[in-house]
């Protein structure tokens, strides 16, 4: 309840509408935008205050936590009233909370400013009270997301948390082991990034299928000497032993909210609309089992459904009677997965996708397996499209020195994707080239095929014959330029997110070719995550179809991205040996090369291939299930 202040009241009896009388309150929280500038005040008066102030957030902060806590779990049944409060509530806890957490940073921003500018021993602020300003920050950030839950969520401890952040932290070398039984700890196990600079650190958990990868996967060398960091990471699901279902202690119908309450016998709790339960029914009239597809019309579905009755089922089932008198049955497991809260659809996107990536630069040790083991051995297989999604790129060591071997491997996985240059394509010195890749000189760092509206996602290169002199790769992982640059320079990112650019391909090779696309040169998502690279200077077409205010800002963005992108820390040279075979994102990636002597001779020869992500992304799932024995 609130009084028309920033005061606001926490009542413990469950009676939230009606009880105003704040001697029946639990405790007083008090907020306050008061800040007192330095440049008027004695600094010393207003450190002191600040320290009471913080003091004051920190245990009201501790008590609001316990006070919601204890409402919830000693009064169950005032549960509805208290999700009435809360809504109530939140926008002035939320704006109250911001406010607060402004003021925290200022005063921690002050304080390391009076240690670095050495002033009189009473200003100086030591390591303990810096770790106890991050910590009632931290505590303040917690107590906002649980006040924004619903009250249904709250007793769900798993989901709170830290994955809620968006802030990435820079990380120092990850030093990783090159035992026989590394990878599963590598890959699979949770991934410590430590900050470089200070004393924050923040765990990265991998996915969720992964995580029950318990099999002791064989190492790819070269995982040593990574640098850099992971995307945000979700929170993992609530666990459960493996090979147990989660158990559900009961069952309820929120009617007013529409909503099916599954409590489960670990603690915590999920939400689940009607209208998508029905929608989801697992019933053979309303899904085709052998295809795992829906067979329930749009048009059949009641958007506005109740449910006649709910309950557990003797063998554990959520069973739902429709007003219809149809009847679903749902798997605990299925459920839970599907937990609508935020931490758990991320855990499920991240399974879904493995967004997580580990940022490297030029001291890369680049992950290898043995070519005829990824070939022929699940584990193996899964070990290297781990890797290829997580690092981006993976050497196979041992191939035939022969043609036809990338087209193998791709068998591996699906099947090859075909562009104008054909299914496979030989990178030789060739006259009258009809690509720059087909001479002997430089190649720019590039992604492949920006002209296309769709480019190739993976790429496939096999070394049959290396130059003697020269011909060496290169590599840069575009992602984490782009990182940088948003970084260092926010207007050029904001420039080459927003921009499309022109792309043109020519020629005759595997058929006549007249290809012009647009295209993004940083493709960002909806959350704005970097999602691809286009860029390839040797295509990007003489046609600029941008305004002329803009022409110049352009350049000068592209400009400031090549040149973060062939500083010499970033880019990872390596030089290819016959049989060596080097599989890399091409939506990630940039790779150029460096010019090399041709000799009638000793030709320099690569065959290579193209692979879409689908295709990689389906086969990596798929061997997750077989190595984990999933059916």
């Amino acid at each position: 309840m609130s009084n028309g202040t920033f005061h606001h009241y926490f009542v413990p009896d469950g009676d939230y509408e009606n009880n105003d009388d704040p001697e029946k309150c639990q405790m007083l929280f008090k907020m306050t935008d008061d800040r007192k500038c330095s440049l008027d005040e004695d600094q010393d008066s207003v450190i002191r205050d600040d320290f009471t102030i913080i003091k004051r957030l920190i245990e009201d902060s501790a008590r609001v936590l316990e006070g919601i806590g204890k409402s919830i779990s000693f009064d169950l049944d005032g549960e509805d009233s208290y999700g009435k409060y809360l809504r109530r509530e939140t926008s002035q806890i939320g704006e109250a909370f911001t406010n607060s957490e402004k003021s925290l940073l200022e005063l921690e921003v002050k304080f390391k400013q009076s240690q670095e500018n050495e002033l009189k021993d009473e200003h100086r602020i030591n390591d303990d009270f810096l770790n106890m300003v991050v910590h009632t920050r931290d505590v303040l950030k917690d107590t906002l997301y649980t006040s924004f839950e619903s009250p249904h969520c709250i007793l769900d401890r798993h989901f709170l948390d830290k994955a809620h952040s968006n802030v990435q932290k820079p990380t120092k070398i990850i030093q990783l082991s090159d035992n026989p039984s590394a990878l599963e700890t590598q890959l699979i196990r949770r991934s410590r990034f430590e900050d470089v600079d200070d004393h924050y650190s923040t765990m990265h958990p991998f996915d969720h299928a992964q995580a029950k990868l318990r099999l002791g996967l064989p190492c790819l060398d070269g995982w040593g000497q990574l640098r850099g960091h992971g995307t945000q990471a979700p929170a993992p699901l609530p666990s459960t032993a493996l090979g147990d279902s989660p158990r559900v202690r009961q069952v309820r119908a929120l009617e007013q909210e529409r909503l099916l309450e599954v409590e489960w016998e670990d603690s915590g709790q999920s939400l689940y609309p009607y209208t998508w339960l029905r929608d989801n029914c697992q019933c053979p009239l309303c899904t085709l089992q052998s295809a795992q597809a829906r067979s329930l019309l749009l048009s059949q579905l009641d958007i506005h459904t109740g449910v006649d009755r709910v309950q557990v089922t003797d063998n554990n089932k959520v069973s739902i009677v429709w007003p219809d008198q149809h009847t679903s049955e749902f798997d605990p497991e299925w459920l839970r997965k599907r937990c609508f809260s935020p931490a758990a659809r991320q855990a499920l996107q991240e399974e879904l996708f493995l967004n997580e990536r580990v940022y490297w630069d030029s001291e890369l040790r680049i992950p290898t397996a043995s070519f005829e083991e990824v070939l022929h051995d699940d584990k193996a297989a899964l070990a290297w499209l781990l890797a290829l999604r997580r690092v981006g790129i993976v050497y196979l060591k041992g191939a035939p020195v022969e043609q036809g071997q990338v087209a193998r491997l791709s068998q591996r996985i699906g099947y090859l994707r075909l562009t104008f240059y054909g299914h496979t394509w030989q990178v030789q010195d060739k006259p009258q080239a009809n690509n720059v890749a087909y001479t002997s000189g430089k190649l720019c760092l590039h992604t492949d095929y920006p002209a296309l509206h769709y480019p190739p996602g993976v790429q496939f290169l096999h070394c049959l014959c290396q130059a003697g002199e020269g011909g060496e790769s290169e590599a840069v992982d575009g992602f984490h330029m782009a990182d940088q640059l948003r970084r260092e320079d926010p207007e050029a990112f904001r420039t080459l997110t927003s921009l499309r650019v022109d792309f043109t391909d020519t020629g005759s090779d595997y058929c006549d070719f007249i290809v012009q696309s647009k295209n993004h040169i940083i493709d960002v998502d909806s959350d704005g995550r970097v999602v691809r690279i286009n860029y390839n200077n040797a295509t990007r077409d003489s046609v600029l179809d941008l305004p002329l205010h803009q022409v110049q800002a352009f350049y000068s963005s592209l400009k400031a991205y090549v040149q973060l992108m062939t500083r010499p820390e970033n880019v990872l040279t390596y030089k290819m040996e016959p049989g060596d075979l080097v599989t890399f994102d091409n939506w990630r990636l940039l790779h150029g090369r460096k010019s090399y002597l041709s000799h009638p001779d000793r030709v320099r020869h690569l065959e290579g291939a193209y692979l879409d992500w689908d295709e990689v992304m389906s086969r990596l799932r798929i061997l997750c299930k077989s190595v984990n024995g999933e059916s």
